[in-house]
């Protein structure tokens, strides 16, 4: 539990500065996607071994099976990759919804 309250922590500064070097009225879009995947790498958990009785942070995981060869590198990538899927794709839809025609139609019509 210390060692993930530690990793939250730090991870949470390293989120704040991460969003505000992504802040841009320019590019909102893609700002959006870049976050959601910061969010998804930075947070997605998976079992750190393969009797599932720890978690830790997938992209760790991840690279630690990739370094030692312990264990299957896919195991935890998967996970990580459905995160990263899931989290662009709300971001897309809610792009799409905010810009479509029908949010426009809803706009003209005062509602």
């Amino acid at each position: 539990m210390l060692v993930w309250a530690i990793y939250l922590s730090s991870s949470l500064i390293v989120a704040a500065v991460f969003f505000r070097i992504t802040k841009t009225d320019k590019f909102e879009y893609l700002s959006a996607l870049l976050r959601a995947m910061f969010l998804a790498v930075a947070y997605t958990p998976w079992y750190a071994t393969e009797a599932s009785e720890r978690l830790a942070p997938a992209l760790m995981v991840f690279t630690l099976d990739l370094i030692t060869g312990a264990g299957d590198p896919v195991r935890s990538l998967v996970p990580l990759l459905l995160s990263i899927f899931v989290l662009a794709s709300i971001v897309s839809i809610l792009r799409w919804r905010k810009f479509s025609i029908f949010g426009d139609r809803r706009k003209s019509m005062g509602g």
